[in-house]
């Protein structure tokens, strides 16, 4: 069977799917993933078959995004009929976002103009002629598996924001804005928008069931998400297990690459970990450390994975974000939540706070002293360790990537269907 990956091109997005990407491809699948060319090496580094799709020229580059975003007036509509209760807003507003994102590669303009992020998908589908095609915020994909024949499926990096965004605006009696992304990419091929082109034929989810959110979206195919974070040489400091315990900081390699970290936090957290005693590995590059005063108890590096990191590690301090989550729900290490930034760090927050496997901490309203305090009961506290464990065995009692490669080969036989003729 021939698997075509289509993943937003931030290696956040890419990383989820590596790991199922891999069990298929050593199943005996014929395995690639497309993307905007700025993803090609991250893809090429796991193993994978990278397709590039457009050129750096012609795809809009990431730092492009605010023009897809949308506007003020645009969000509040959609923000009032989200999130009519408060606890709702965070959930709301990444929805925008996934609709800014989205745009971004799946916009189609008038006149016939050049749509490279939907006609080469399109031709690639047609030339390679997939059996299965599985996209992340990259509905042209299913357009194009509808095209050839091939069964397609979304994949999730994090809770389903799309589906249920949607589900709430029709219910609210708005105009469903995923559909009015999706119908000029249908129309541009013969085809009418229908549900399966924006919610897949079926889901690939690797969120916890108790951190999903309500949706009548089709099938849910759970995968327990396997931490990945790129490849390192490991430096030698790392292997030999710490004297005394080691608490990471880390806020994230999206938050880095779009510059999202706020210096005042750094340095709060700086601080706190300042009078630990303790070892303090901080995953900070230059920019980030720029005017910070780094503690001498504190190692900062540009980059290390952080499932070789966490391993070793006693506590994690972290912004909320999926990935640095679940590789430390994977090594059974206490969590330190901050909770001011990231707009799903409350949900994780919850789901670890809820499960007595870490605490939540917000630096504008809390002192470094209090900041510091809450890593020491981390430490300390054996209540947390058992918190831990608990997330753990939850997470493990999820499929893992190879458990489900015989589900998604039946599902994909059962969707496929007779290619399109090409207009």
């Amino acid at each position: 069977m021939r698997i075509m990956f289509t993943i937003w091109p931030m290696a956040a997005h890419l990383y989820p799917a590596v790991p199922l990407a891999l069990a298929l491809q050593s199943a005996g699948h014929e395995v690639c993933v497309a993307s905007h060319p700025l993803l090609t090496r991250a893809i090429t580094a796991a193993g994978l078959t990278a397709v590039g799709i457009g050129t750096e020229e012609t795809m809009t580059p990431l730092a492009g995004a605010e023009e897809f975003m949308p506007d003020e007036e645009e969000s509040e509509r959609l923000l009032e009929l989200l999130a009519s209760d408060p606890a709702d807003r965070p959930a709301a507003e990444m929805f925008t976002l996934f609709l800014g994102a989205v745009r971004m590669y799946n916009t189609v303009p008038g006149a016939g103009g050049a749509a490279p992020g939907v006609d080469d998908v399109v031709a690639f589908a047609r030339a390679w002629q997939p059996d299965l095609v599985v996209w992340e915020q990259w509905p042209a994909a299913a357009v194009a598996a509808r095209l050839v024949g091939a069964a397609h499926a979304r994949i999730l990096c994090g809770p389903d924001y799309w589906a249920w965004g949607r589900e709430r605006i029709v219910a609210a009696g708005g105009a469903d804005p995923t559909a009015a992304i999706v119908a000029p990419i249908a129309e541009r091929y013969g085809l009418e928008v229908d549900e399966e082109l924006v919610l897949g034929q079926w889901t690939i989810d690797p969120t916890p069931k108790a951190l999903r959110l309500p949706t009548t979206a089709p099938r849910t195919v759970s995968v327990r998400r396997v931490p990945l974070s790129g490849g390192v040489v490991l430096p030698r400091w790392l292997h030999p297990r710490p004297e005394r315990p080691r608490v990471a900081v880390s806020l994230g390699i999206s938050g880095r690459a779009m510059r999202m970290a706020d210096r005042k936090l750094i340095g709060s957290v700086l601080e706190a970990v300042g009078g630990l005693d303790a070892e303090v590995v901080a995953t900070f590059d230059a920019l980030q450390l720029e005017g910070q005063r780094v503690p001498e108890n504190t190692r900062t590096v540009d980059f290390v994975p952080l499932s070789q990191l966490f391993e070793t590690c006693s506590v994690v301090v972290h912004h909320g974000g999926g990935g640095t989550f679940a590789a430390a729900v994977a090594h059974k290490v206490p969590q330190l939540i901050e909770t001011s930034g990231e707009l799903e760090c409350a949900a994780y927050a919850d789901y670890v706070t809820d499960r007595d496997g870490g605490l939540s901490v917000n630096y504008a309203r809390q002192s470094p002293q209090e900041i510091r305090r809450s890593i020491e009961r981390l430490i300390e506290e054996p209540v947390f360790g058992k918190g831990a464990d608990t997330l753990h065995a939850e997470w493990l009692a999820m499929p893992g990537p190879v458990d489900v490669v015989p589900t998604l080969e039946r599902l994909a036989a059962q969707h496929r269907t007779a290619p399109l003729p090409a207009r």
